[in-house]
C-alpha cells in the first residue's frame, strides 16, 4: 500500500489520486446498460432469460427462474448449524437495531387551529439485490430485507445471479432467516429492469434496494422515478482512523474486507503514527497472500489502496470529512 505523509491543511491535494465513481458518468457504460434495461421492459422474461444465458451461462425457464420451497430446503442442509445459529444471531442483532431506527410521523396544531403532520407509510412491495456474480454476500440479505420487514412492508421479493446455475445455499438460508417472500434466480441490470417494470414472471416492485456492480448501479440509476431506490453506490470504500493502540492485523483484515469486494474499492488508513502505518502495509501484504479472492483484493489494494500519516486525529478527522466515505472506523 502507498504511504503519504499529509505535510499541510490541503486535505484535497492529497486525494487527488483517488478514482470513485467515475464510471457512472461513462456514456458507453450507460449505452449498453439501456439497451438491456429497455430490452426487458419491453419483452419481459423472453429478453430477462436471453440475458441470464448471456452473462450467467445457464437456461431459465418460467418454470425455474424462482427458487422453490425444495431448493430452499437443500440449502438448509448445506449449511452448518453453527453457520446458519450466527446468521439468526445476526438477524436478530440488525432487527433490533432497526426498531430503534423507525421514523415516525407527527401532528400538531397551527395557530389557525390547522391540523397539520405527516404519517410514514411502508410500501407494500420491495425488492432486494443481492450480489452473487463474484461473491456471495448473506449479510446483505439480512441488512435489506429485515429493516423493510421491520418497517412493514407487505412482500419481499430478492433477486441473485446464479453463475452457471448454482445458488449460494447460505444466501438462501439467510433469506429463509430474514422472512423473504420469493427469490429469483437473475442478476445484473436485467434483473433490476425486471423489478422496475415486472415481467411475466418477477412481478413490479415500489422500491429497489441492494448493493451491485457498475451495471446494476446505472440500471438503477435509469429506472430512478418508474421506481424509488436506495442509492446510488459506487466501489465499496472504507477509511480506518487508527491509532496505534489498535493490532495492526485487525486494520489490515478489515482493509481487505472490502478491498475483496471489487478491484475498484478504495480501502484507506489514516494514523499520527507512522511507524503503525508501516506494520499495518506489511500486515496487509501477510493476509493479502492469504487470501482466496486475492487478485480481487490485490488489485483494489495496489491501484486504490493509501496510509495516511496525519500529524494529529484532528486532522485524521479532516482527512474522513473531505472524503465521506461510504464506510468509516474508529480504531481509537
Amino acid at each position: 500500500m502507498k504511504i503519504i505523509q499529509i505535510k499541510t491543511n490541503n486535505i484535497n491535494t492529497y486525494l487527488k489520486g483517488l478514482r470513485r465513481n467515475t464510471s457512472l458518468s461513462d456514456p458507453v457504460l450507460e449505452s449498453t446498460t439501456k439497451k438491456i434495461v429497455d430490452e426487458v421492459k419491453k419483452d419481459g422474461d423472453k429478453a430477462l432469460f436471453k440475458y441470464t444465458k448471456k452473462f450467467d451461462k445457464f437456461e431459465l425457464t418460467k418454470r425455474s427462474v424462482k427458487v422453490t420451497a425444495k431448493e430452499i430446503e437443500h440449502a438448509q442442509s448445506q449449511v452448518s448449524k453453527e453457520l446458519r445459529a450466527n446468521l439468526k444471531t445476526a438477524a436478530s442483532r440488525v432487527r433490533e437495531f432497526h426498531k430503534h431506527k423507525m421514523p415516525k410521523g407527527s401532528m400538531y396544531k397551527d395557530k389557525l387551529g390547522n391540523e397539520l403532520g405527516w404519517l410514514i407509510r411502508p410500501v407494500e412491495r420491495a425488492g432486494l439485490y443481492v450480489p452473487g456474480g463474484k461473491a456471495a454476500y448473506p449479510s446483505t440479505v439480512l441488512m435489506t430485507a429485515i429493516p423493510a420487514k421491520v418497517a412493514g412492508v407487505e412482500e419481499l421479493v430478492l433477486v441473485t445471479p446464479c453463475p452457471n446455475g448454482e445458488l449460494n445455499p447460505t444466501v438462501l438460508v439467510a433469506a429463509s432467516i430474514a422472512g423473504v417472500d420469493s427469490i429469483y434466480k437473475v442478476g445484473g441490470a436485467q434483473a433490476i429492469s425486471a423489478l422496475a417494470y415486472g415481467t411475466e414472471s418477477i412481478p413490479k416492485v415500489d422500491k429497489i434496494v441492494g448493493p451491485g456492480n457498475i451495471y446494476v448501479t446505472i440500471a438503477k440509476k435509469l429506472v430512478f422515478g418508474e421506481v424509488d431506490i436506495d442509492m446510488i453506490a459506487g466501489p465499496s470504500e472504507v477509511l480506518i482512523i487508527s491509532d496505534a493502540s489498535t493490532p495492526a492485523s485487525w486494520v489490515a483484515a478489515d482493509l481487505l474486507a472490502q478491498a475483496e469486494h471489487d478491484e475498484m474499492a478504495v480501502p484507506l488508513v489514516v494514523t499520527d503514527n507512522a511507524q503503525f502505518g508501516k506494520d499495518v502495509a506489511k500486515e496487509v501484504s501477510r493476509q493479502l497472500s492469504l487470501l482466496k479472492r486475492k487478485s480481487i483484493a490485490g488489485e483494489a489494494v495496489k491501484s486504490q489502496g493509501r496510509i495516511f500519516i496525519v500529524k494529529n486525529i484532528d486532522q485524521a478527522v479532516d482527512v474522513a470529512n473531505a472524503l465521506a466515505p461510504e464506510h468509516l472506523e474508529l480504531c481509537v
